[in-house]
């Protein structure tokens, strides 16, 4: 189980480090929602939606949330580990 632990710790800080890196910039505004919006069971909406992105400022706290969790889970794995 601590394998696993860690492997989900390792992906969730790079995700963090990803969004916080410049490339993150690139996404469109709304990612997340829209994101939600693909695995809706209702039919398909009629228009399509187009997000354009313009710079703004944002909370970053996402992003630090995902890498705080992934290190907690990487340590909390590696604690795990060294103690048997």
């Amino acid at each position: 189980m601590s394998l696993w632990t860690l492997r989900i710790g390792i992906v969730l800080v790079i995700t963090g480090l990803a969004l916080l890196s410049p490339l993150g910039d690139l996404l469109p505004l709304n990612f997340w929602p829209s994101l939600t919006s693909l695995f809706a069971t209702g039919p398909a909406p009629a228009e399509q939606v187009f997000y354009r992105v313009v710079p703004c400022e944002q909370s970053r706290a996402v992003e630090f949330m995902l890498i705080g969790s992934g290190l907690a889970s990487v340590g909390a794995s590696l604690y795990v580990r060294l103690r048997k």
